[in-house]
């Protein structure tokens, strides 16, 4: 029998992902001094109101049907339906495109107007709706596979192609918010067809098994996943990204600017960690449970938990002491106001990170509606400080309310994982101990 686990494997896979986002978090920071060199920050505000509606449509409609597809895809693909899979879950990943688009084109206009952008942003998200749902689906297919180095490389190129056709357009034809966001569009379609091209897709040349029924299953299986994750996704979104549109309506788009900047520029690199550890361990964890390898499980909480506590406290001091060099170097002088926000936000990012953490403990569990829970919590606290200190301490109340609201999830997150845990905890035990017996005969008693 092949070893599911080698020795080395799990390093390679972590090294494989962490180049990757490492390329990604370098292009991103590249992008950002672009932006910054080129766009004054009411501009700024503008493309971020822009790209940032076509990352909400993609977290909020598709973000639940994807994590389910990571989840759980790597248990058809043992049993020889990854074609099958790849199928049934990319037809709906298409059909809910499709509405979107359509959505987004009839609604596009009136809300163009309002923000005062030009006629063809609506086709630019819609566009970026569209190239993103593709990239993400084939990315979480390798994934769940362990490709990691395939998902490395699409995961850097599309930053890279982003970065180069931004820069060209921004510095060759027009200094714009309208530029930047095409920019940002025409670098993602082509790298997408050039994966479709020159990639080995994840099940894209599989045998496909015909049944009906299978179809039907692996649907059902999909959608009661995705499910209960789809108000999460709605609140996360929206505490994560709606800010920014609140801001814009209140204090204005300068200040929408200042805090895309500084938020955007620390939660780069604890989004490339968080990319790291969720894409290596999330995984490895579902498989070491699903098999029923309780020391496994044991050993690979333990360490995604305890190295994402010490980096993300090693990027927070770091922020703090280099806030204002790094606004220096890498951005630019007018966005220096922006560093005083880099302290809070990194605080509260770590806070994300770490709840995001035990958000996947609970998922790898089968229970997802507990993410639900714990961003209720969040989202609730984070919307309504938001609303209230921005009004009265401006753009630090953005910040504030995103520490207070993100701690408030980490909590929750870890009290409904600990629940769960414990409701499970037969699963992750040695079935042949008699304490194991014990449990499993009071969840199901043998007939009298």
């Amino acid at each position: 029998m092949t070893e599911r686990n080698p020795p080395g494997r799990l390093q390679a896979d972590i090294l494989w992902v962490a180049m990757g986002n490492l390329v990604s978090a370098i292009a991103l920071l590249g992008m950002m001094k672009v932006w910054a060199v080129y766009l004054e920050p009411a501009d700024l505000g503008q493309m971020a109101l822009v790209i940032g509606a076509a990352c909400i449509l993609v977290g909020i409609v598709l973000g639940p049907l994807f994590q389910a597809i990571f989840v759980g895809y790597s248990e058809h693909a043992r049993r020889g339906y990854a074609s099958l899979f790849r199928s049934v879950s990319g037809g709906m990943t298409r059909q809910r495109v499709f509405q979107i688009a359509t959505a987004v084109g009839i609604a596009g206009g009136p809300v163009a107007w309002y923000f005062g952008l030009h006629w063809t942003m609506p086709l630019a998200v819609i566009g970026l709706f569209a190239v993103d749902a593709v990239r993400i689906f084939e990315m979480r297919l390798l994934a769940a596979a362990r490709r990691q180095r395939e998902l490395a490389m699409i995961a850097a190129g599309d930053v890279i192609f982003r970065l180069v056709f931004v820069w060209l357009l921004l510095a060759r034809f027009d200094q714009t918010a309208s530029a930047a966001v095409i920019g940002n569009l025409l670098g993602a379609l082509l790298f997408a067809v050039i994966v479709r091209l020159a990639f080995a897709l994840e099940g894209l040349e599989a045998t496909r098994t015909h049944s009906d029924g299978r179809e039907r299953e692996i649907s059902e299986e999909i959608s009661r996943l995705a499910k209960p994750l789809l108000p999460s996704m709605v609140l996360a979104n929206l505490t994560e990204m709606g800010n920014r549109y609140f801001i814009g309506a209140t204090i204005g788009l300068h200040a929408t600017g200042m805090f895309v900047v500084a938020y955007g520029f620390v939660k780069r690199p604890y989004g490339m960690l968080n990319n790291v550890a969720e894409m290596t361990m999330t995984p490895v964890l579902r498989d070491a449970i699903t098999e029923g390898r309780a020391g496994d499980v044991a050993r690979t909480r333990y360490a995604w938990l305890g190295l994402m506590v010490i980096f993300c406290a090693a990027g927070a001091a770091l922020f703090y002491v280099l806030r204002e060099p790094l606004v220096s170097i890498l951005l630019s002088d007018r966005y220096a106001e922006a560093a005083d926000m880099f302290f809070g936000i990194a605080v509260a990012v770590a806070f994300f990170n770490l709840s995001n953490v035990f958000n996947w403990f609970s998922v790898t569990l089968g229970n997802s509606r507990a993410v639900l829970i714990n961003n209720i919590v969040g989202s609730t606290a984070t919307v309504v400080l938001t609303v209230t200190l921005c009004l009265s301490i401006g753009l630090a109340g953005a910040v504030w309310a995103l520490v207070v609201g993100y701690s408030l999830q980490l909590f929750a997150s870890i009290l409904t994982f600990w629940l769960a845990h414990k409701r499970h905890a037969y699963l992750e035990s040695d079935e042949n101990s008699p304490d194991s017996a014990r449990k499993k005969h009071e969840i199901n008693p043998s007939p009298a």
